[in-house]
């Protein structure tokens, strides 16, 4: 044999012994048998929302379009606040029979605020659970301006109308993903919520008076009372 078919066998022998040490050390085969689990790469922690936006659907009956937001502290605990506008609580006025009290026209937007904390006691998971909840409500509606005929004295020639309700609750609620708008977002929330609540009243309305000559001219009334309250709701709530 000569020596460059001596040296090329060398060459080959060399390289083949090389690539079998690779591939012991970098190559491993794992053989699983029937009904044996393959291992699975661990997916990421997901995050869960501490943050969201609000309707109350119901609150449109009584007279005001507000947009709450909520933010979760911790797992037990989630503070809200929401503003909004009033227009009229046509249920309040139905209640006290007290649509002759104010004008069927010329009313202004007022506002609406809201503060509170829900408390989960078994913990929520982005907001859903069940919840107890406390909270403060002002709501300021002005329904116009009335105008006498003529100037009384001491009086001014036109007054406001409306009333404000500053109402302290108690409730008790359920909130839970609702599959039926999941088209629209995503993860939406529906919640359900009913509890008991003491409500301020200032109701700015007018009394009609009969002056000489048989001239009636309207004065100022401003009553103030307090009213127990029963609630029960409903809202669509927009976490992320």
């Amino acid at each position: 044999m000569s020596k460059k078919n001596i040296l090329g066998l060398l060459l080959m022998l060399m390289f083949f012994v090389d690539l079998r040490a690779q591939d012991s050390s970098s190559v491993i085969i794992k053989v699983f048998k029937p009904g044996e689990d393959a291992p699975t790469v661990p997916s990421a922690p997901v995050e869960a929302d501490r943050h969201m936006i609000e309707v109350n659907s119901y609150l449109l009956f009584r007279g005001i379009l507000q947009v709450q937001y909520a933010h979760a502290f911790n797992d037990h605990v989630v503070g809200e606040a929401g503003a909004g506008l009033t227009y009229r609580d046509f249920i309040y006025e139905w209640l006290k029979n007290d649509f002759q009290l104010f004008p069927s026209e010329g009313f202004h937007p007022g506002y609406g605020t809201e503060v509170g904390l829900r408390f989960y006691p078994g913990g929520h998971d982005s907001f859903e659970g069940f919840f107890i909840s406390p909270s403060v409500t002002y709501r300021h509606y002005n329904l116009g301006d009335v105008y006498n005929s003529y100037v009384v004295p001491g009086y001014p020639d036109h007054m406001e109308t409306g009333y404000d309700f500053t109402d302290a609750r108690l409730t008790l609620g359920y909130q839970f993903y609702n599959d039926v708008y999941s088209w629209l977002y995503g993860d939406v929330l529906s919640q359900i919520y009913l509890g008991v609540g003491l409500r301020n009243v200032v109701s700015r309305e007018y009394e009609e008076q009969i002056g000489g000559a048989y001239n009636s001219y309207y004065l100022p009334a401003t009553n103030r009372f307090s009213q127990f309250q029963l609630l029960l709701g409903f809202s669509t709530g927009f976490p992320f």
